[in-house]
C-alpha cells in the first residue's frame, strides 16, 4: 500500500512539475509575443508616421505574431488540460487507494475486537477453571488434615498398647522369673 501511495506521490509531484514548467513556458512565451506585439505596434506606429509602404508589411507582421501567439496558446491549453486530465486520475487512484486502505483499517479493527472478545471468554473460562481446582484443593487440604488428625490418634493409640505391651512384657518376664525361682527353691 505504500508503494502504491509512494508511486502515486511520486506521478502527482511529477504531473504537478510538469505542469509548473508548461506554464512556465507558455509565460515566457506570452511575455515574448506581448513584447513583440508592442514592439510591432510601435514599428507600425512609426511606418504609419514615416510611410505608408511599409503598413501593409507590418500588418503582415502584426498579423503572423497574433497567429503564432494564438497557436501558442493553443497548444499549451491543450498541454495544460492533458495535464489536468492525468491529475484527475491520479486523484482518482489515490482515493480508491485511500478507500482500500480504510476499508483495511476497518477489517483490522474488527479482527483484534473478535480476538479481545474471544480471549476474554478464555479469561473467564480459566478463571472459572481455576476456582474449581482451588476448591478442590481446598477440600484435599481439609481431607489431609482429617487424616492427619486421625493418623495422630491411632500413633497415640499405637504408642500407649506399646507401652502397656512393655509394662506387660515387663511383668509377665518378671512374674516368669519369681516363679522359676520360686520353683527352684522347692
Amino acid at each position: 500500500m505504500e508503494s502504491a501511495d509512494a508511486s502515486l506521490a511520486s506521478q502527482i509531484s511529477a504531473l504537478t512539475s510538469s505542469l509548473n514548467e508548461a506554464k512556465n513556458t507558455l509565460q515566457s512565451a506570452v511575455d515574448q509575443v506581448a513584447a513583440d506585439l508592442v514592439a510591432a505596434k510601435a514599428e507600425l506606429q512609426a511606418a504609419i508616421d514615416a510611410n505608408e509602404k511599409d503598413i501593409e508589411e507590418k500588418l503582415a507582421a502584426l498579423d503572423e505574431a497574433y497567429k503564432a501567439a494564438d497557436a501558442l496558446l493553443v497548444s499549451d491549453i491543450a498541454g495544460l488540460e492533458g495535464n489536468v486530465g492525468e491529475l484527475n486520475e491520479a486523484d482518482e487512484a489515490l482515493k480508491a487507494a485511500i478507500d482500500a486502505l480504510d476499508e483495511a483499517y476497518k477489517a483490522a479493527d474488527e479482527a483484534i475486537l473478535e480476538a479481545v472478545e474471544e480471549l476474554r471468554a478464555e479469561n473467564a473460562a480459566q478463571d472459572a477453571e481455576l476456582e474449581r481446582q482451588d476448591a478442590e484443593l481446598e477440600r484435599q487440604s481439609a481431607e489431609l488434615e482429617r487424616q492427619d488428625a486421625e493418623l495422630n490418634t491411632l500413633s497415640v493409640v499405637l504408642y500407649i498398647s506399646l507401652a502397656v505391651a512393655v509394662v506387660a512384657l515387663g511383668v509377665g518376664t518378671a512374674g516368669l522369673v519369681f516363679g522359676l525361682k520360686a520353683k527352684k527353691k522347692d
